[in-house]
């Protein structure tokens, strides 16, 4: 590997590392405590987690003026979420989903208006699922549900499957209208840095 390769994958390790340290702040830890992370728990933390999973999404279904009507709703969490919590929401004949944004994430830089236009404009372009409504304040997005499969890491380095990528990323950049925000990663890493040590988060020495 050249030194380029060394240095990208370099930046993209502390970049992971000082991801997994600013989400170790108190209110993310709690968080996390609620989150559908595999693990061992009691049936009274799991009882716990299950109200506060509930009291959530309810609290959101209520503000959907398409759904706080309607009298035949199944709620069915869905796994694989970082920062989020998210769920299928079934009711009156269609499918949704509703991504619930994780508390103190904003701390990792993440503006969930921009989140909200991003995939509006995905949506409109047919690159994502159709955004249908966006909950504020709380910055929660409601897409429609989309069957799918997931794509396995081998899978997607393919040639035809990063051609397919790219020309959606094109089609996006080319025709999606500009966002109010910008992601550099060597910016974010001092980010992440300062969020990291006001939360006195330990770093590697080497």
């Amino acid at each position: 590997m050249g030194s380029q390769g060394r240095e990208s994958s370099s930046v993209n390790r502390t970049r992971h590392e000082l991801r997994n340290e600013a989400l170790n702040h108190p209110r993310q830890r709690e968080f996390k405590k609620n989150s559908l992370s595999p693990g061992k728990k009691s049936k009274t933390n799991q009882r716990k987690d299950f109200m506060t999973m509930t009291l959530a999404i309810d609290k959101a279904i209520a503000k959907v003026p398409f759904l706080a009507d309607s009298k035949n709703i199944k709620k069915t969490p869905l796994s694989g979420g970082i920062t989020n919590l998210n769920f299928r929401i079934d009711a009156d004949g269609r499918s949704y989903v509703i991504r619930l944004a994780g508390e103190g994430t904003d701390q990792l830089g993440i503006k969930r208006d921009v989140e909200y236009a991003a995939n509006k404009a995905a949506g409109e372009l047919g690159i994502a699922p159709e955004v249908v409504f966006f909950i504020e304040p709380e910055g929660y997005i409601v897409t429609r549900f989309s069957n799918g499969k997931r794509i396995m890491p081998e899978e997607i380095v393919k040639p035809d499957y990063l051609a397919r990528i790219a020309k959606k990323i094109r089609l996006f950049h080319r025709r999606a209208p500009k966002l109010k925000g910008e992601f550099n990663v060597f910016k974010r890493v001092e980010m992440l840095k300062k969020v990291s040590k006001s939360n006195n988060a330990r770093f590697p020495h080497d």
